[in-house]
């Protein structure tokens, strides 16, 4: 499942973690809005709640990232 979110990420799989949640955190910040996901926590996980308009891709990086 890393792999695969790696890869809708852009990154490539030998890319960190951190690099794709800086990836999305870029695509989830609005030019002059709040951030487009909040992260709560789910049974003890990180989720990231989708908030607002997103498009379908970030909206598909978002599910990726809470699998």
């Amino acid at each position: 499942a890393t792999v695969a979110f790696k890869e809708q990420c852009g990154l490539p799989p030998m890319a960190t973690l951190k690099q794709c949640i800086q990836s999305l955190a870029t695509r989830l910040q609005g030019p002059d809005g709040p951030p487009g996901a909040t992260l709560t926590l789910k049974e003890g996980y990180p989720c990231l709640e989708p908030v607002g308009n997103l498009t379908d891709a970030t909206r598909k990086l978002l599910n990726g990232y809470d699998t």
